[in-house]
């Protein structure tokens, strides 16, 4: 999720998740090399369990911070064409070399609605949030 002062605060799409490395406060990566591996593949899926760990066991240390590593031209065709780009309309990619962001996945934030995931071999109830 962008809690980046200069963007609002939403979740955003996997196509700029994948152009980022992740940082710390000190500039350094936290991720294990097999995560940041997957992320930047867009291969991820298979390592959410391990990938959510190891993001919120940064957030408790300190800051998160996502590094584009994309191109220019990739940057400004993101902006135009990808749902999520608006937040980034009024900025040049040298602009937003670092995003602030914090751990939160559709789920965790009340993104779905609804009351029952079947999973293989059991059954997890979420709740509804009142009034929805």
């Amino acid at each position: 999720m962008v809690i980046d002062s200069r963007l609002p605060k939403l979740l955003i799409s996997g196509d700029i998740l994948t152009k980022m490395e992740y940082e710390d406060n000190d500039g350094k990566n936290f991720l294990s090399k097999d995560i940041a591996d997957a992320l930047r593949s867009n291969e991820y899926h298979y390592v959410f369990p391990k990938m959510t760990r190891q993001f919120y066991l940064q957030s408790l240390k300190g800051k998160i911070f996502g590094r584009l590593v994309c191109s220019d031209e990739w940057f400004e065709k993101y902006k135009k064409e990808n749902e999520f780009g608006y937040i980034f309309r009024n900025f040049k990619k040298s602009e937003l070399q670092k995003i602030e962001l914090h751990p939160a996945f559709h789920f965790s934030i009340g993104g779905l609605m609804i009351n029952k995931i079947k999973m293989p071999g059991r059954a997890r109830k979420i709740s509804t949030p009142p009034g929805k």
